[in-house]
């Protein structure tokens, strides 16, 4: 039939390959670049649309009752705010260690009965040592 060699042409076949691995690239570069200008627009929008500042605030007061110093809630009812540390070692002393009530293993805040834990002249209220129910 034909005369011709099948010879395949390295040099063409070389540059069609390079050719297409240029193109996919520049395709997935293309890809990528419309995704993260997608995301910053999103971002944009997020941003524009949602005033966050109160939650912030929000999160900031709740943080700040839960470590400050002991306050009354209400006098009137003797109800008192205390840190959230402080009331997990209240309640540790006051059930012990096991859980059982009145089983006391934390040692006392003080010798003295009576004595206080808040500065003197404080209007802040006195860590009280629990105590046993009486029957």
């Amino acid at each position: 039939m034909s005369d011709q060699d099948d010879k395949a042409n390295a040099g063409v076949l070389g540059a069609v390959a390079a050719a297409v691995l240029l193109g996919v690239f520049a395709v997935c570069l293309g890809v990528v670049g419309w995704a993260k200008l997608a995301q910053s627009g999103l971002q944009v929008q997020r941003e524009s649309f949602a005033n966050t500042r109160p939650v912030r605030d929000l999160g900031a007061a709740q943080l700040a009752d839960l470590t400050s110093l002991p306050t009354w809630s209400d006098k009137s009812r003797g109800l008192v705010r205390v840190p959230i540390e402080t009331a997990m070692r209240l309640v540790v002393a006051d059930n012990g260690a096991l859980g059982a009530p009145g089983a006391n293993s934390a040692p006392a805040a003080s010798s003295a009965p009576g004595a206080s834990s808040a500065p003197a002249g404080s209007s802040a209220p006195a860590a009280v040592a629990p105590t046993e129910p009486k029957p």
